[in-house]
């Protein structure tokens, strides 16, 4: 059981890692005209577990600033268009990812202290 626990907390790790990694992206492209940021899901993996996926957050904004939705073939072009990342949402979005690395860290580490104990009651 021990071990299960520490293969959760290591997937949660590198989940919320890279989730972090989209979110900085976003935050350093904010200022990059056309740039759509992108938003990471987190899915729950079988038999226990996470991952994150990536998806494009402005996609659909993009198409309707082309003119793609509606077959209009408009001269706006997605590289002037602002960037549509929201610095605010960016920051909550790290400091929650921040906090579930620290959480899955704690886990690892209680999960290792369950194993050292166990470990020496064997010995």
């Amino acid at each position: 059981m021990s071990i299960n626990g520490l293969n959760i907390g290591v997937s949660a790790l590198q989940a919320n890692q890279r989730a972090l990694d989209i979110s900085a992206n976003n935050v350093a492209n904010a200022l990059t005209a056309g740039f759509q940021p992108s938003r990471a899901e987190f899915q729950a993996t079988a038999p226990s577990g996470v991952v994150v996926n990536v998806s494009q957050a402005g996609q659909q904004l993009a198409q309707q600033a082309t003119g793609q939705t509606n077959g209009n073939t408009g001269n706006t072009s997605l590289a002037s268009q602002p960037s549509g990342t929201d610095l605010a949402t960016e920051i909550v979005n790290q400091i929650q990812y921040k906090a579930g690395f620290n959480f899955s860290a704690q886990i690892i580490k209680t999960n290792d202290e369950i194993l050292g104990t166990l470990l020496d009651l064997r010995a």
